[in-house]
Parts: C-alpha cells; sequence; structure tokens
C-alpha cells in the first residue's frame, strides 16, 4: 500500500510540473506585469522628458487588448518626469491590440477617448517592431501622443520596450 501512495504521489507531482512548464510557456501579454525602458521626446517641451524604468500592468480590456496602469501611478496613463520631478500626461493612457495568431499590434488608442476631452489621442508608429515575442516575453511598441491643438503632426514619441516581470 505504502509503494502505491509512493507511486500516485511521484505521478501527481510529475504532472504538477509539468503543468507549471506549460503554464510558463503559455504567458499571455495582456493582464501580464511588465518593467518598461526606452526613450520618449516631447517636441512642444523639452523639459518633459520620459521616466525609465517603470513597472506597469497591461491592465486587460478584453483578451486582444490592454491599458496600460504604472504602478506607482495607480490609474491609466503614462508616467513621465518635467523638469526631473515625476509626473504624468492626464487623460492619456495607451491601450493596445494585438493580434493573437501575427503576435503584432495592430492598433493603439487613448485608454480616455480618441481623442480625450482635452484633446489626446495615441497613433502607432509604423517604423517600429510593434509586437510580442512569446520567446523573450518582451512587447517592442513605437507610438505618439497627439495633440494637435499644441504641435503638429505628433506632440510626443514614445520607443519602449516592455520586459515581461515573473
Amino acid at each position: 500500500m505504502k509503494i502505491q501512495l509512493a507511486w500516485l504521489f511521484l505521478a501527481l507531482c510529475t504532472l504538477a510540473c509539468k503543468k507549471k512548464k506549460e503554464d510558463d510557456a503559455a504567458v499571455k501579454p495582456v493582464g501580464s506585469n511588465y518593467t518598461v525602458t526606452g526613450s520618449m521626446r516631447d517636441f512642444s517641451n523639452a523639459t518633459y522628458t520620459g521616466y525609465y524604468p517603470q513597472e506597469i500592468t497591461l491592465d486587460k480590456v478584453n483578451d486582444v487588448q490592454g491599458t496600460m496602469l504604472p504602478t506607482e501611478l495607480g490609474i491609466p496613463g503614462h508616467i513621465i518626469l518635467i523638469g526631473g520631478s515625476k509626473s504624468y500626461y492626464s487623460n492619456f493612457a495607451p491601450t493596445i491590440t494585438l493580434d493573437p495568431n501575427t503576435n503584432k499590434i495592430t492598433a493603439i488608442t487613448n485608454h480616455y477617448g480618441q481623442p480625450s476631452p482635452n484633446g489626446r489621442s495615441a497613433t502607432l508608429d509604423p517604423s517600429g517592431i510593434n509586437a510580442w515575442d512569446p520567446a523573450s516575453k518582451t512587447i517592442k511598441i513605437k507610438y505618439w501622443m497627439d495633440e494637435p491643438a499644441v504641435f503638429t503632426p505628433h506632440r510626443v514619441s514614445f520607443d519602449e520596450t516592455w520586459t515581461y516581470i515573473e
């Protein structure tokens, strides 16, 4: 009886370990946590610069869409530096759409409206990789924050890598 219980225990442990490895390999980009690095340039005000690295959750909208939710901010947004002090663009939070078949980012919009009440919208920069890489568990994305009343054609450019946090 003890031998049968030992074999049963061993079999259950093996299945549990196998399941864990399968789960790790199938990380879903939406709903996961990331460290964001990269660069940012505000064409209307050089004292507004990027705040990197920052930790975010790609807050799940649905299975293929997620909104940037910085851990330090606690609301959808994008933390920046203004003259060296932390701040953020009000009414601006990137929401990305992923194609699950190609892992490409097919769209980016502003969580607060396209445009938001203060005229801000998000636009994907087609010169970027703009994709989720399941092997490295990273998202590489280039996008703009547009605000035509302040600066055209694009007010801010972002070129970022979002690295999955285990």
